[in-house]
Parts: C-alpha cells; sequence; structure tokens
C-alpha cells in the first residue's frame, strides 16, 4: 500500500537512487487519490522536492531543464496538497517558489497558476516580492 510504496523510496533515496525513490513517489502521487490525504500528499511533495535538490547536488552542471521542470511540477503539487491540508504557509511558499520557476523556464501558464494559488489567500500574502 502507500505506507510500503514510502518506505520503498525512503530507502532508495538512503542508497542514494534519487531517480528512483522520485519514480516511486511519482507514482503514488499519480494513484487514484482515494485515500490519499491531503497531509500525505504534502509529504510525499516534500521528499520528492528533497530527492530532486540531492539529485542537483550529484549533478556538476547545477542541475538540468528536466529537473527544473520536475522541481516546477512537485512545487504545483505541493502548494496545492498543503492548501487542501490547511497548511498556509508551506502553500505559499510553494506557490512562490513555483512562480519564480516558472518565470525562469518561460513558462506563463504556470506563472498565472502559481500567481492563482497566492491570490486564494491574497490577505496573508500581498506583498511585492514577486515582481
Amino acid at each position: 500500500g502507500t505506507r510500503g510504496i514510502l518506505e520503498i523510496a525512503h530507502h532508495a533515496g538512503a542508497a542514494g537512487e534519487h531517480s528512483r525513490a522520485l519514480d516511486w513517489l511519482n507514482a503514488l502521487l499519480r494513484r487514484p487519490r482515494r485515500g490519499l490525504s491531503a497531509e500525505l500528499a504534502t509529504t510525499i511533495c516534500q521528499n520528492a522536492l528533497r530527492h530532486l535538490e540531492a539529485l542537483g547536488h550529484q549533478d556538476v552542471s547545477g542541475g538540468s531543464g528536466q529537473q527544473a521542470a520536475q522541481r516546477l511540477e512537485w512545487l504545483m503539487h505541493l502548494a496545492e496538497a498543503a492548501g487542501r491540508a490547511g497548511r498556509r504557509s508551506i502553500e505559499r511558499g510553494a506557490a512562490e517558489r513555483a512562480f519564480r520557476e516558472a518565470r525562469r523556464l518561460g513558462r506563463v501558464a504556470d506563472q498565472a497558476r502559481s500567481l492563482y494559488m497566492l491570490g486564494r489567500h491574497s490577505h496573508r500574502t500581498s506583498n511585492n516580492e514577486l515582481a
């Protein structure tokens, strides 16, 4: 089940097999969401971002465009999951990072999506730091 897959991903990451860990986490997140709580989805996304960061440190070129696109995707998932879990500070942080990543990659639709996530709680996120 879900916990078993999380354990496999954890052990893969501990063995330095971060790509394999990401594959397991991605499969877990993409399963039908029945029974996958917002808190668990938030944890999965946070773990995936840690594995991506570890892969970036292994890549002496500073990370590929594919890793940047994956990071953006995981940040968007994290913002969505954290929002569903009511974890507003995590949601905001992920949405802000997603916006910056999307801007860097020139992905206008993802910039708009991340700004929408920020706007849902504008009373808590109003600042001009993203300009």
